[in-house]
Parts: structure tokens; sequence; C-alpha cells
């Protein structure tokens, strides 16, 4: 593999290199993504380029090794014993690490020492890192793509072992799916065997402008072997043989770059399943951020998010279920009702309380069991599957008396396949040490009494010390030297160190050492005959207790399947009681879910917002019901609360259809299939695209994915161009809507013309933002109220924003102006709108999906002046015609 040019650049000349910089040199070759720590000592050190980085990431200081050489090395390092912190902290900036370490001491060595590479941890595959601080799923995709530019998808969270594919996706549903699960890592493959993709190709600069947050991963597709071990495995796992050609390269590509990141393991792969739409509740990326469901739009982070404002899980598996949940909620009444009644159980039980704290106890097991899988569990974490384990009875226990009945409900089932593990609890119990090291080189991981061979060394080791310790009293009295200390260090063993200012008083059997600069370090047949037994014992210890250690580790692996059963109905046991105790805590209510379209909040309350205003907070009731009223135009002014009432909505059909309560007096919700935000204003100046532009293809997605079972939240939309055209657009995306889509839409708008379109459809409904008028003061209540606003309070609405006086006293100046304009206009012609020439019959009568008469189109093809109309407006005018007489028909 070819070596980062700045790298080499900074080695130009590598034969004047010592050995060790040319080692580090070779090993980023091997790795060149990942930033490369070397273990020197009792430190991992970083240098060249990847120094320079990594001090910048990490705010260390930045040194340089031979500073007095014409180009010193950049340098920088940690000490081994915290670099698991740096390690979380450079993951959370999404960049890759790879570890390699001594495979042997530096001490009393020469020539180049062995190292070899411990482990790569990346963004998305964090299995092999030893922090388990990070409670929020990472996923790592794959995609290919054919000569039809179809593309195939294969995404998994590697420790759950489930890959998930999808495949027939054109490039917009494949990147709406991206944004979806977010992946922390994305694997491109590359064209023809060129080791590095054409960064022009179209697909490509769309996923690097789409999924700004998801580092490319950039690999050759290759054929695994008809005869290799990872094909034979591949054959017999669940659901593999079932997915088409393309779905599997794409599951061969993911698991190629996850065995290259394990670093000699293999993923440990238990089932392969297909993802469809059907049964979820589809959220596009767009309508996510908007409804901030996830993450914020402030900084990206999740304070003022829904997931927040639900995490009130214990576990870091129900963390990770519950943001799974909220990005893929259901969409069947069933399913819904069983989380629903489960939850409601647990709010009931007055011992929700101490299950919660049983659940505090429990240990990630899905990660335990794919190390264990791996063989690189750790003591600790076998401790702590322990004393997890001991726990499971108490919580089966719980759940039964929780109400937890027969073949009934969620809380039954994950009662009865919860599954203690006596046995391997007994063995876990009997084997480990109450609190064992993290690592086996430590020593102290076994219990005394379980090994006899294991137990008399450490009683030769434990009596030897304690030899050692009888020695340096006697010495002090036979030698009168007070200050005499016997010490050990790696490097030299156990020596009796005497300062200076007593060496007089020596004994003539003391052997010299060492000489130090305060001190001589001297010693005796005896003591060296001693040590050769303490250290000979400590050390054949240590290779018994690895032994040991490595067939618990092999009598575990038996029951990977089990932990991985036990860790998801715990995780699901801990999302539920924490919607309970949600629920309980804020007086939250069940929302009815039914099949019909209807959708009846009684004084909902936005869930973040009300959490953070309290009783400032005003709840607003929403009522849609059949087909009657699906269509609410809300008008008035900025600030009065429309936007937050559109939100709102979303967010409590989001918490019904996840199974949550909802903060409303009470709630119907008819299962909702899509949900579609067009929210707030932005561009995308990266691919040249305006705010309006940005406005319009939001509104095609929404006009072409709405269905009967879908809500529609659109805000302002048509305000970025000249009036009359975003009049237009406007009307006639409201009016696709509620005639084509027939979708449930919250229409939030400013341009009062639209109220009109109640009198011409059943569907539609007007509401309004309350507001009082208190002389010189408007008063906006925030709540909803029926009818049309009379207006939108932009000047009042400037004024409270602080602009200057003057300028304010203009802007009535002005408007009184144009309001006088607009009035000679209306009394000079009824039909005419605030837009002179404009006929407003034309605008609130003809609506784009009108009943085709033919007179009418007579009369209009009549009209027209050939010679003098222009071309656009012939088109447009073509158009129009077109919409008419095929309207509802095959085209």
């Amino acid at each position: 593999m070819v070596l980062i040019i700045a790298m080499v650049h900074h080695a130009s000349e590598t034969s004047k290199l010592p050995p060790m910089l040319l080692q580090y040199l070779d090993y980023k070759g091997r790795y060149p993504e990942a930033l490369l720590f070397f273990q020197v000592g009792d430190f991992y050190e970083v240098f060249f380029d990847d120094a320079v980085t990594v001090s910048r990431a990490l705010n260390l200081t930045l040194t340089s090794r031979d500073k007095n050489s014409e180009n010193p090395v950049p340098m920088c390092g940690v000490p081994i014993g915290v670099i698991e912190g740096y390690i979380d902290r450079l993951l959370a900036q999404r960049f890759s690490v790879a570890l390699v370490s001594q495979k042997e001491t530096l001490e009393g060595h020469k020539g180049p020492v062995e190292r070899g590479l411990d482990r790569i941890v990346t963004p998305g595959i964090q299995i092999l890192s030893h922090s388990t601080i990070g409670r929020a799923a990472s996923f790592v995709a794959a995609i290919t793509v054919d000569s039809r530019n179809e593309y195939a998808l294969a995404y998994s969270e590697v420790q759950s072992g489930i890959i998930q594919v999808r495949d027939g996706l054109d490039i917009k549903r494949l990147v709406g799916e991206l944004q979806r699960i977010a992946p922390a890592e994305l694997i491109v493959p590359t064209m023809q065997g060129v080791q590095r993709i054409d960064r022009r190709s179209a697909w490509v600069r769309e996923l690097e402008v789409q999924l700004s947050e998801t580092a490319l991963r950039f690999r050759p597709e290759r054929a695994l072997e008809s005869d290799g071990e990872r094909h034979v495995s591949l054959a017999a796992v669940v659901g593999y043989s079932a997915q088409s050609p393309m779905a599997k390269r794409a599951l061969r590509l993911l698991l190629e770059y996850v065995d290259e990141v394990m670093a000699g393991s293999r993923m440990p792969l238990v089932e392969v399943r297909a993802e469809s739409d059907s049964g979820t509740l589809l959220i596009d990326s767009m309508t996510r951020t908007n409804l901030e469901i996830v993450r914020n739009n402030r900084d990206g982070g999740l304070e003022g998010s829904l997931f927040q404002l639900l995490d009130c899980t214990v576990t870091s598996g129900g963390s990770k279920l519950l943001k799974q949940w909220l990005l893929a909620p259901l969409a069947e009444v069933r399913p819904i009702i069983e989380r629903q009644e489960a939850v409601t159980d647990l709010k009931k039980s007055w011992e929700r309380k101490t299950l919660r704290t049983l659940l505090s106890r429990v240990v990630d097991s899905e990660r335990v069991a794919v190390r264990v899988d791996l063989g690189v569990v750790t003591p600790r974490e076998l401790a702590a599957l322990r004393d997890t384990l001991a726990t499971l009875p108490q919580l089966k226990d719980l759940l039964h008396r929780i109400g937890a009945l027969p073949d009934k409900g969620q809380l039954a089932h994950i009662a009865a396949k919860l599954s203690p593990l006596d046995g391997l609890h007994r063995e876990l119990s009997k084997v480990l040490q109450d609190e064992p090291p993290l690592a086996t080189n430590q020593g102290g991981i076994i219990k005394e009494g379980l090994d006899p061979e294991l137990d008399r060394l450490r009683n030769i080791a434990q009596k030897g010390k304690s030899w050692i310790e009888e020695l340096e009293q006697s010495e002090r009295a036979r030698t009168g030297i007070t200050s005499l200390k016997i010490k050990y260090t790696g490097v030299f063993g156990y020596f009796i160190e005497i300062t200076n200012s007593q060496l007089a008083k020596v004994p003539g059997d003391y052997v010299r050492k060492q000489t130090t600069s305060n001190s001589e370090r001297f010693f005796t047949d005896e003591l060296k005959r001693r040590e050769m037994e303490i250290l000979g014992a400590d050390d054949k210890a240590l290779i018994r207790e690895r032994e040991l250690f490595a067939e618990l580790r092999t009598s575990v692996k038996q029951f990977v399947a089990e932990l991985r059963i036990n860790a998801a109905l715990l995780s699901q046991l801990d999302v539920l009681s924490a919607f309970a105790e949600l629920a309980e805590k804020e007086g939250f209510q069940a929302p009815q879910i039914v099949a019909t379209d209807e959708l009846r909040l009684l004084n909902g309350r936005h869930p973040v917002l009300s959490l953070m205003l309290g009783n400032e907070f005003i709840p607003n009731s929403l009522q849609m019901e059949g087909s009657q009223k699906k269509c609410l135009i809300i008008t008035g002014p900025n600030m009065g609360g429309k936007s937050t009432f559109l939100r709102q909505a979303a967010l409590l059909v989001v918490m019904a259809q996840i199974g949550s309560y909802v903060p409303a007096e009470s709630a119907t919700i008819g299962v909702v299939d899509r949900i579609f935000a067009r929210i707030g204003a932005s561009d995308n100046l990266r691919e040249g695209e305006s705010t309006f532009m940005v406005e319009m293809r939001e509104a095609s997605s929404i006009i072409s994915g709405a269905t009967e079972r879908s809500l529609v939240l659109i805000d302002e939309i048509g305000r970025g161009t000249a009036t009359l055209d975003g009049l237009a657009l406007a009307q006639a995306i409201l009016e696709w809507m509620v005639v084509k889509s027939k979708a449930r839409v919250l229409f939030a708008t400013h341009f009062h013309e639209l109220t009109l379109l109640e009198a011409n459809y059943p569907s539609v409904k007007n509401l309004s933002v309350g507001s009082e008028d208190r002389g010189k003061t408007i008063v906006f209540t925030h709540r909803i109220i029926e009818g049309p606003a009379s207006r939108s309070y932009g000047l009042e609405v400037a004024e409270r924003a602080g602009l200057p006086n003057g300028l304010m006293r203009r802007a009535r100046t002005l408007h009184n102006e144009l309001m006088v304009k607009e009035d000679a206009v209306k009394e000079k012609s009824p039909q005419l709108s605030l837009f002179e020439g404009v006929d407003q019959s034309a605008i609130t009568t003809l609506p784009i999906c009108a009943e085709v008469r033919p007179d009418i189109l007579r009369e209009r093809l009549r009209s027209l002046d050939i010679d003098t109309i222009a071309p656009r407006d012939a088109l447009t005018l073509l158009f129009e015609l077109q919409q008419q007489v095929f309207d509802g028909q095959d085209k």
C-alpha cells in the first residue's frame, strides 16, 4: 500500500531514520486511514503528520524527535494508562485509531523491539475498544451499484452480529436510508480495480454532500472463494441464502472491511435480515432534522431533542434500542398496542423502581458476547456478566408479579425468554475473584482454592515477599543502618538500597549492584536466591492464571447465543420501563391507537418545550376525523406558535407509535405511515441551490411520497420567491395534498388568500393563532382557535425585535399607503385581490384538479391570441389544460 504523500515528505531520506521510525512508517503504510499510536515503553507515541493531527484534536503539546537535526520529526504522546479516554475523544471527532504495542520490554533490550498491531478502533467499529462510555449505536454500512444505477445497502451495529440489507434502491432512496441510519462509516466500492473511486462520479458526490458526518471508506470488491472459510460460514448464516446477488455483494463488502479492522479476527455473524418499508413509520432526514427527533438543530447535540427527553433508560443497550425505535417507529396497530400495554403494566406497578434498580446493574451482554466470541473479553467484563446474571432470577420474579401472565403481552414474552443461565453464573462465581483486574497480565483473576498448583505458586511468592520484609528489618538491626530499604524494579529485581551518608556502615558481604546519584544498591547471595524463587513463582502463577482464564473464556463461549437473546430482552424491558417512568413522572396519557385516519389531541403539549417552560406553556387541541377537515390551514403572526403546533402534532404521533404515552389529556392516533415536515428555511450552498430551490425540492419529495395515511406539516411554503409566484405555488401544493394525496395536512401560511379554500373543499378547515388587542399592545395568546386570522401582525413582531423607531414609523406609513391602494382596487373591482390585475376567481375557483368542463376549455382556447402569447405562457397553459383533461387518468 502506498504511503501518504505528506508522510513520505517528512521522511524523504528514510535511510537516515532510526529503526523505530522505519517500523512506524511500515505500520502507517499498512493502515493509512488510522491515526497510528506506537508503544514506546510506558507511552503511546505518535509521529509525523499524525502527531500534528492528534495534538490539535486532543490539545496535546506537539514536540519533535531529534530537535537538532535539519528535519525534526513531529511527535506527541500519551501514557498507556489513559489511552482509552483519548481514543474515545478521537472517535467522537470521527477519527480511526490503530494501536501498535510492544511484544517485549524495552529495558535491557538491544536492537529493534518487536511490536505488533494490537487493535484498530473506528467510529463505526468499536468492539475492540476497552471503553464502555459510549451509549449510542454506531453503524457501519456498505453499498454496491450495478450497471442500471440500482444500489444495494448492507449495514450493521457490529456487536449485534446482525446485518440488515436492502436492494433495488435508486440514489434518492439510498441517500434517504443512509440519512435514517446515520452510519459512522460507509464503505464505497472502487471501480474496475482502481485504488480510489473517481470523486467526480455524480452519485459519490451526492453521498459526500448529503452524508457530511459519515466517513467514506473506499474499498475494492473481491469475490469470496467458494471453498473459503468465510464463504462456507456465510452459507450457514440465517437469512443469507435468501438475499439477492446485489445484496450479497454489499454484505460481503461490509464483512471484508469489518474483518480488516478486526485485526485478524472475524465478525461473528448471527443473522442477515432483509429490510422493507412495511410495518414502519417512515421519517426522512429532512423531517427528522426539522422535528429534532434524535438531535437538535443548534449544534447537532442531544439537548432539546425528543431522544434526550425519552432517554430515561438505565442501560447502554436500552439507550441504543430507544434510538432505533425513534428512527423507525411502528406503523401497525397491534404491535404498538402490545408495547403500550407493557408500559401500562409497568406504570401501574409499585415494584417498577425495584425493577429499574436491578436493570441499572446490568452490563451490555451483547457487547460481552461478541468480545467472548472474538477472544478479547477481559476478566472485569466477565465479572460484570456474573453480576448481571445474579440479577436475572429477581427480574423474572418481578415481571411475573407486575402482571406478566403466561402467554400474554410483551412482559410475559420477556419473562419466558429471559434465561438466568444458572450454570454459567455458578462457574463465573466459582472461578473469578470478586473484583478482578482489567487485563490478564496483572494477576489476581482466579479465586483461591480453585486450582492447587496456582495456590502453591501463590504461597511461595507470598512467603518469599514476607521473608523480604523480615530480611529488611533484620538487616537494619544487624548493620545499624536505619535508612536501609529493600526495593524491587522490573529491570534490576530486588536490591538493598543505602544512602550515600550511610555507606561507611555497609558490611563486607554486600555486593555492589548499581550506583545512583544519592545512594548505592547492593545484593547478597541469599537475597539473589530468594529473588529467583519469588519471581519464578510470580511468573508461573501469572501463566497459570492466564491458562485458567482462557479455559473459562472457552467455557463461556457456548452461551453466546443465550447472552445475545438476554441482551435484546433486557434492552426492551429497559425502554418500556423508561416510558412508564416518564409517563408517571410527567402525567402523560395513553393514546388510543386506531387504524382509521383520525388524529385527535385534547390539550396536547410539545413534549420538549412544555417541560422546559412548565406552566408557561399553552396546550392546544387538534382534531381531524375521517375525510372531513383533514387539511388545516393555520394563519396568524410569527412568534404566535404555529410552528410549535405543527411540530407538536408530529412528535406526539412519533411517541405514540413507538409505544410511549403522550403529553395530552387524551389522544386518538390513526396510525401514520409517513411524516413529512417542511419547516423553516435553509439553502445548499455547496451544490449552488438557493433557499427557494431547496424548498421546492422538499415540496417535490412530499408530493411524490405522501399517502392517505401520511401526516404532512408545511410551514410558510412559497415565501422565497415573488409574491404572486409563491401564492400560486402554495395554493397548487395545498390543493394537490387535498385532492390527490388526501393526506392529513397542517398548513401554516401568511398567504391569507388561501383561507378562501375552506369554501371550496369540505376537507379544509381554517385555524389561527389567537391574539388580543390591548390598546397599543398586541398580545399573542399562543392558543389555536377556529377561523382565519385577520392579519399577520408583521409590524408588531418587527417592533418587538428591536428595529429602530424611525424605521418602524416609515414602515407604518408605507403599510397605510398600501392598504389605501388595496381598498381602491377592491372598490373599483370586487373581483380583484391585493395584487392589482389578478382575477381572484382564477386563484380560488379553478383548482388544478377541478372537474373538467368542455365549455370552459373551449372558451379559454378561443380567447387565446396566438400571435402575441409568449412561449413560456403557452407551455404553462398547455400544462394546466393537460392536468384538467387527464386528471385521475393514467398518462
